[in-house]
C-alpha cells in the first residue's frame, strides 16, 4: 500500500488513479503526515440474483422460525418449564 501527500496527489492524480485501476494497488492519502482517505480499486458487489439464484425454489421451512426461536428462548430463560 502506497503513502502520498494531498499535494502530491493533486499533482499527479491521473497516474495514481491508473495505477489503483491497472494494479489494484491501495493509496493512503495523508495530511501533515496522518492518514485521512484510502484510494483503492471500486468492487463489483454480487447481486442477490447472483449469490443466491441456484438455490431459489428449492428452499423450505414448514414452520413460523419466529415462534420456534422464541419457544428456545423462553426455554433457556426458564428450563424448567415455568411459565412466562
Amino acid at each position: 500500500m502506497k503513502s502520498i501527500s494531498k499535494s502530491k496527489l493533486k499533482s499527479q492524480l491521473l497516474e495514481f488513479l491508473r495505477l489503483v485501476e491497472s494494479e489494484g494497488e491501495e493509496i493512503v492519502v495523508t495530511d501533515h503526515g496522518k492518514p485521512v482517505v484510502k484510494i483503492s480499486k471500486y468492487a463489483q458487489t454480487p447481486s442477490t440474483e447472483d449469490l443466491f439464484g441456484e438455490i431459489r425454489g428449492k428452499v423450505k421451512y414448514f414452520e413460523d422460525l419466529i415462534h420456534r426461536l422464541n419457544l428456545l428462548i423462553s426455554f433457556i430463560l426458564c428450563p424448567h418449564h415455568c411459565l412466562l
